[in-house]
């Protein structure tokens, strides 16, 4: 099989991280995109919505795609997720399949600081979704050209929808419908 790693905070998950990797899914001729949120990321603050409540708003989000899975191994070790971790625990649970990391221009940026990222370059292949705007050679050159791009013209980030919250404003259509409803019913983001 052909795996496709996708993590990250999903703080929360948004219309853009579907859609970008159903079609990743297809371009890159994935046989499944394993969702893997993050328990404590090591480049960014710590989220202000925990975990298991992200973890929740994820299965909300793609429990009706049968090629998109849910791995909680991160917010189950309940410390600092790193990639290269999660990396080889995969690779020692699917000896037999091809492993692609996902990824947004955004950890892109960041790979360099990333730990060992020379040894995450000789394990798998990288494929990045970009945003509009995003310098392409750049993230080329910051992952040693062994990215494969894909541009997604749609700008949504969990920040945008964040700060809408925040504001009041609406996330309709922003998020799944489940996820709007979730972050509604609980409250999230309010501050």
């Amino acid at each position: 099989m052909r795996l496709g790693i996708f993590g990250g905070t999903f703080n929360p998950p948004h219309t853009a991280h579907l859609i970008g990797a159903e079609l990743v899914m297809d371009e890159f001729h994935l046989d499944r995109i394993l969702f893997v949120p993050t328990h404590i990321p090591p480049h960014k603050e710590q989220p202000e919505v925990p975990s298991a409540v992200r973890l929740k708003m994820l299965h909300i989000a793609i429990k009706n795609n049968p090629s998109f899975q849910l791995l909680d191994l991160e917010v189950k070790r309940r410390e600092v997720s790193y990639t290269i971790d999660t990396v080889r625990e995969l690779m020692a649970e699917n000896e037999r399949d091809s492993l692609y990391l996902i990824m947004g221009t955004d950890q892109a940026e960041e790979f360099g600081g990333w730990k060992e990222p020379e040894t995450l370059l000789t394990l798998l292949e990288f494929i990045v979704i970009t945003r509009p705007g995003y310098d392409r050679e750049r993230i080329d050159k910051l992952l040693r050209g062994k990215a494969r791009i894909f541009e997604l013209n749609i700008d949504i980030s969990s920040t945008m929808i964040r700060n809408r919250v925040k504001s009041g404003k609406s996330i309709r259509y922003l998020v799944p419908e489940g996820v709007r409803e979730y972050i509604i019913a609980n409250g999230l983001y309010q501050m």
